[in-house]
Parts: structure tokens; C-alpha cells; sequence
């Protein structure tokens, strides 16, 4: 039996990672987790507000048009996994959800049109609806970064609402 270095262990855990990567936001990492699920990983204070609104409004609106969360906590969410949608063939579902998620739950639909996705039924889906048109235009009229905003005024702001 071979005892691993610490090197040795960062480079396997690196290497593990790499494989199950999917993609990296503004504050959060998403990995492959089993068959059927995500994990979205909250890697800054930007990451754990956008997990915060993604908890609420799951709980406010449910899982008929946004993805499901299976289960969460202040730093983690695991999400059920849809595969991304071809918008010329389904086009008609994707603008009635972007409508949908512009009016009800007051997500920007420019900022999530690339965030929608298709369960194995065919149903469209949003699967990542942890911003507001509020923060994200907060962000461009004030024309700072993701990091800088809710380093300077933007936990704040997301507290008081």
C-alpha cells in the first residue's frame, strides 16, 4: 500500500474535479454528481446569495418550470441535471418560459435564455435562476464586476430585500 503525498493527493483531487467539471460562474462551480443531478458550489459571497435566490424562489414557485432542487445548504445545491436545449426546434417552449420567468418571478429572461434546459420529458426548464433583474441591473448601471459589487454594496443591498 502506497501512502499518497500531499502533493500526490492534490493533483488526484484536481484530476477528479477536472472530470466532473461542468462550468464556473461568477460565484458559483457546477460538477457532474451522479447520473441525474448537479452540484452548484457557492465559491464566494456572490455565490452564496445566487444560492439563496435560487432556495427561495424554488420554494415560492416550485418545480413545474424551474429545475429541481434536491437538496441544499448555505454553500451547496444539488439540482437535477437537464441537457441543453436546441432554441431553433424549441423555440416557441423557451419564449413562453423566458416570458414566464420575466413577469412572474422577475428574473431578466436576457440574462437566462441560455439557462434553459430540457428534462427527459421534454419539458423546458430554467436551471440557473439565482439573479434578479434588481441586482443584475444594480451591477451594470454602477458598471462593476460581480466580485467588486458584492464586495462594495451588494450583500447589503440583497439583505434588506
Amino acid at each position: 500500500m502506497i501512502k499518497l503525498t500531499k502533493r500526490e493527493e492534490k493533483a488526484f483531487t484536481r484530476h477528479l474535479f477536472l472530470q466532473l467539471f461542468i462550468e464556473e460562474g461568477s460565484g458559483r462551480i457546477v460538477y457532474h454528481f451522479r447520473e441525474h443531478f448537479v452540484l452548484k458550489v457557492a465559491k464566494n459571497k456572490n455565490g452564496y446569495l445566487q444560492n439563496k435566490l435560487e432556495v427561495e424562489r424554488y420554494k415560492k414557485y416550485g418545480g413545474e418550470k424551474l429545475a429541481k432542487i434536491i437538496a441544499y445548504s448555505k454553500k451547496i445545491i444539488i439540482m437535477e441535471k437537464v441537457k441543453t436545449i436546441d432554441f431553433d426546434n424549441d423555440k416557441d417552449k423557451a419564449m413562453e418560459l423566458t416570458k414566464w420567468l420575466d413577469e412572474i418571478c422577475g428574473i431578466d429572461s436576457m440574462d437566462h435564455y441560455d439557462s434553459q434546459g430540457m428534462r427527459e420529458n421534454g419539458e423546458i426548464v430554467c436551471y440557473d435562476y439565482g439573479d434578479s433583474k434588481k441586482t443584475y441591473s444594480k451591477r451594470l448601471k454602477k458598471d462593476l464586476s460581480i466580485r467588486e459589487w458584492v464586495a462594495t454594496k451588494g450583500a447589503d443591498e440583497l439583505k434588506e430585500n
